[in-house]
């Protein structure tokens, strides 16, 4: 739905009429919503006042503006196709939309379909069995987010959450939420501003939970139907991973019943006896599937990968380079269930990086700061050390190589007897933020034709 161009005016009339729409939400459900959910819509819409100046994101302090839509190529697609994104963390919805997540989240997390990622998907398949006439299935819904139906997403997210026992009050004001949410979507796109009528663009912080929701409710009793089949069954939002028993052509029923769910809604699949590909994991049936029926893993990269990683003069501090190859080393290490494979992927590693420009002397600190392949059961387990109950104090700066040779942080320690009362004790860090670029200086405009 089109509005005409983003005038001042009709972008100032907009925010108000959704700013009144998000107060009157505040309002009639207050004494339902938790007292930090509260505060947060508050500080949204701008309260005590209640006018559109003071009105502001809680934690950046942004203004509030209509945020733009734009499309992303998928270059690894066979055929053209986008992906719908909104700058949606400059809507004055975001806040409700981070409030809607934090209240169902704990719900989606307990669904037992729902894999939180791709370390959680191996545990997941390791400690599944799994036999020599099973079938692996990668399952992808196509375009989900701009696919879903309004009335279809509030009448399933009503049935979850009554199922899942939320309180009355709770249920109506997630529905009310998320209807406000839905309703009022709206982007500037081509220097028009329009309203999104069918589904949402990525980008709204509840997103992903609401899609979670949508496809677990919808497919619930299709997949409980054929549950003497599915021996695992997991998804993260529109992409699954299936280990089907059982005859090919009832496959097929349950693919076909999917297909069926709703109007608008189509989901593809790849049927393999030996080998499924599921987030950036291959699931295959290797050794370790033939000493002990549970799959084998290694890492998959799209063809299209270009592994374009920093190169080594940009103006990034160091720490950066060492966080990007502990970081990947560890990833290698938890998609490799045979450490012959994490080897091979290393020493690709190391060769791409001295493309990049990295010195062999970086790479043989940084490599030997990784840990051992024999650390894969502990790194999967996300077994973290206990946080530290002292206060961080933070002195936070926009980067350059010529700041960070001063040696901020040993100039803070040296001096710390100068800070007041209240901050001696506390550690200190310098932490860098992006400097300021050019390209955030430019403004949008139109040429008009003579």
């Amino acid at each position: 739905m089109s509005f005409g161009p983003p005038a001042f005016d009709l972008e100032t009339a907009i925010l108000k009429d959704v700013r009144w729409r998000l107060q009157h939400l505040l309002t009639t459900y207050v004494e339902t919503l938790p007292p930090w959910a509260s505060d947060y819509l508050e500080a949204a819409v701008g309260l005590p006042t209640g006018c559109l100046g003071s009105a502001c994101h809680p934690i950046t302090k942004d203004r509030f503006k209509i945020p733009s839509f734009r499309c992303m190529w998928k270059v690894h697609k066979a055929y053209a196709d986008t992906r719908p994104v909104h700058s949606n963390h400059v809507w004055i919805l975001q806040p409700l939309s981070d409030v809607i997540d934090a209240l169902v989240l704990g719900h989606v997390k307990k669904t037992p379909n729902f894999t939180r990622d791709a370390d959680d998907a191996i545990l997941a398949v390791d400690a599944a069995t799994v036999a020599t006439d099973d079938v692996l299935v990668s399952f992808d819904w196509v375009n989900l987010y701009p696919s879903i139906d309004h009335d279809v997403l509030l009448r399933l997210l009503r049935r979850f959450l009554v199922r899942v026992g939320s309180t009355q009050s709770h249920v109506d004001f997630l529905c009310a939420a998320v209807a406000l949410l839905l309703e009022q979507n709206y982007c500037i796109f081509d220097g028009i501003v329009r309203r999104q009528t069918t589904g949402f663009a990525t980008g709204a912080s509840a997103g992903a939970s609401l899609a979670h929701i949508f496809l677990y409710e919808l497919t619930r009793e299709t997949f409980a139907a054929f549950d003497d089949n599915v021996r695992l069954l997991k998804c993260y939002i529109d992409d699954g991973l299936l280990v089907w028993r059982g005859p090919l052509d009832r496959l097929e029923d349950l693919f076909a019943a999917l297909d069926s769910l709703t109007p608008g809604m189509r989901v593809t699949h790849e049927v393999s006896p030996f080998t499924a590909v599921f987030l950036d994991c291959r699931f295959f049936k290797g050794p370790i599937w033939t000493a002990h029926r549970r799959l084998d893993v290694c890492l998959y990269s799209k063809p299209v990968n270009g592994y374009l990683y920093k190169t080594f003069d940009s103006a990034a501090p160091l720490s950066q380079y060492k966080g990007v190859v502990l970081g990947e080393l560890i990833r290698y290490i938890k998609r490799s269930s045979c450490p012959l494979a994490y080897m091979a992927l290393s020493r690709l590693f190391y060769l791409r990086l001295r493309d990049r420009g990295y010195p062999p002397r970086f790479l043989r600190e940084a490599f030997g700061s990784a840990p051992s392949w024999f650390a894969r059961p502990r790194l999967l387990s996300h077994a973290t050390q206990q946080p530290d109950s002292g206060r961080l104090r933070a002195l936070v700066m926009p980067y350059s190589r010529e700041l960070e040779r001063t040696n901020l942080a040993r100039v803070l320690h040296a001096h710390d007897a100068l800070l007041p009362s209240h901050l001696v004790g506390d550690k200190s860090l310098v932490a860098w933020c992006a400097a300021p670029r050019l390209a955030a200086a430019l403004i949008q405009y139109r040429y008009t034709s003579a």
